[in-house]
C-alpha cells in the first residue's frame, strides 16, 4: 500500500503495486473472510483515491477502480445468494464509479470542447504517445457510456408507468448525453483519432461506435467518423503511413515510425493479422455507409491479401478467465469476409455457434457494463454478440 501511494506520479508503478495488494488481500479466500475481504479492498482502493485527489493524479485511482471491480467479481460471483456479499460488492461499484466520474469530470469533459486541447494536456514527446492516450481516453468514455445506458435501461425496465421521466432516468439521461457528446467532441477535435496506429486500437473504436449506435441523436456525427476513418486507414497504408500495425509497444511504434515502410516484406510482417477492417466492415454496414463499405473492400482485395482478417468470439471455458485475466480464452474466427452483408451473416452464425457471452456471470447476474470493462482492461474484442438478440 505504501508503494503504491508513494509512487503516484508514476501512474502504472503505483497501479502494479496495488494490484499485487488487491491480490494479497484475496489471497485467503475462505468463503466466511470474502465479505472482509471485499471491505478491506475498498477501504484501500478509497485511500489510494484520496491521495490521488491531493496530489491532482487520479490515473492510478482509476486503473486500479478497474482492476479491483474485476477481482473482486471474480471472487463475488461465486457466493450470489448471500446479502452481505451482494452489499459488499454493490459498495466497490459505487467507489468504482465515484473514482471514474471524478476523473471524467475533472480530467476529460471540461477540455474536450476545444481544438487540440487534450492532445496538448498529454504532454507527451511525440505524436505517437498522443495517439495512444487518445484512444484509451476514447476507450474510457464508451465505458462510462456503457454503465449509463445499461443503468437506465434497467431504470426504464422497472418503470411500471412508462413514463420514463423519473428523476432518476433524467439524471441518467443527461450524464449519458454528457459523455456521448464528450466522445463526439474529443474526435472532431483531436484528429489523431481518425487514424489509429494499433490493430487493438479496434477495441476502443467498437466500444465507442456501438455506444452511439444506441442513440439517433449520435448517428450523424457516427457515420461521419466511419467514414473518415476508412478514408485515413486506407490512404495510409497505401502511402505507407503511420498505417495500423500488429505492433503494441510505443517503443516498437517509434521504430517503425523509423523504418522503410515500402518495404513489402516488412509491411507485411506487421500486418500480418487484423481484428481493425472487420470492425469498420461492420460498423459500415450498421450505419449503412455504402461508400466507405465499398472502398474497405477494394482496399481488403487488393492489399491485405497477406493479413489474416478475423475476429474473436467468448467460448464456453471464458468465465474462468475473463474476469481475472489470468490466461488467454475464446475461440478466434479466421476468413472474416469485407463485406457488409456478408460481415453481419458471418458474427451471426458465429454467434449462434459460440454463445458463451450470454451465460458469463456478469451478464446473467445483471452486470453485464463488467464484461466490457475486462475487455477494455485486458485488451479482447467487443463481443459482437451485442449485435444480436439472446439465442
Amino acid at each position: 500500500m505504501r508503494k503504491s501511494l508513494i509512487l503516484i506520479e508514476e501512474p502504472a508503478l503505483s497501479h502494479r503495486h496495488f494490484c499485487e495488494l488487491a491480490r494479497l488481500i484475496f489471497q485467503e479466500n475462505e468463503d466466511k473472510r470474502i465479505v472482509k475481504n471485499l471491505i478491506q479492498l475498498n477501504l484501500v482502493l478509497w485511500v489510494l483515491f484520496s491521495w490521488c485527489r491531493d496530489e491532482d493524479n487520479l490515473e492510478p485511482a482509476y486503473l486500479s477502480a478497474e482492476y479491483s471491480l474485476l477481482l473482486a467479481w471474480d471472487i463475488a460471483k461465486k457466493h450470489p445468494r448471500k446479502p452481505t456479499v451482494k452489499k459488499a460488492f454493490a459498495n466497490l461499484l459505487s467507489t468504482y464509479h465515484t473514482i471514474t466520474d471524478a476523473y471524467l469530470d475533472k480530467c476529460i469533459h471540461p477540455f474536450v470542447g476545444k481544438k487540440h486541447t487534450i492532445s496538448k494536456l498529454i504532454s507527451a514527446p511525440c505524436s505517437i504517445s498522443i495517439n495512444l492516450k487518445l484512444f484509451d481516453i476514447l476507450g474510457r468514455l464508451a465505458i462510462k457510456g456503457q454503465w449509463l445506458l445499461f443503468e437506465l435501461t434497467e431504470s426504464y425496465n422497472k418503470d411500471t408507468t412508462k413514463n420514463y421521466d423519473s428523476e432518476e432516468q433524467i439524471s441518467l439521461q443527461d450524464r449519458l448525453s454528457n459523455v456521448t457528446a464528450s466522445i463526439s467532441q474529443l474526435v472532431v477535435n483531436n484528429p489523431l483519432l481518425l487514424s489509429p496506429y494499433k490493430d487493438e486500437q479496434a477495441i476502443d473504436l467498437a466500444l465507442a461506435l456501438h455506444l452511439l449506435y444506441q442513440d439517433d441523436r449520435n448517428k450523424e456525427f457516427a457515420k461521419s467518423w466511419i467514414d473518415a476513418l476508412v478514408e485515413r486507414v486506407t490512404f495510409s497504408y497505401i502511402t505507407n503511413g503511420m498505417y495500423p500495425t500488429n505492433l503494441h509497444t510505443y517503443e516498437q511504434l517509434l521504430e517503425h515510425r523509423n523504418t522503410d515502410k515500402t518495404d513489402t516484406s516488412y509491411k507485411e510482417s506487421i500486418t500480418k493479422a487484423s481484428i481493425l477492417y472487420p470492425v469498420l466492415t461492420v460498423f459500415c454496414e450498421l450505419y449503412g455507409r455504402e461508400e466507405a463499405a465499398t472502398r474497405l473492400e477494394g482496399f481488403s482485395k487488393e492489399e491485405l491479401k497477406n493479413c489474416t482478417l478475423q475476429y474473436w468470439y467468448p467460448s464456453e471455458s471464458s468465465e474462468i478467465h475473463w474476469f481475472s485475466g489470468t490466461d488467454q480464452h475464446g475461440v478466434a474466427t479466421t476468413d472474416f469476409p469485407i463485406n457488409g452483408k456478408d460481415a453481419l451473416g458471418h458474427i451471426k452464425e458465429e454467434c449462434e455457434h459460440l454463445n458463451g457471452f450470454w451465460q458469463l456471470s456478469a451478464v446473467s447476474k445483471g452486470h453485464m457494463p463488467l464484461t466490457l470493462m475486462a475487455c477494455r482492461y485486458y485488451r479482447y474484442p467487443m463481443p459482437f454478440n451485442l449485435l444480436f438478440s439472446e439465442v
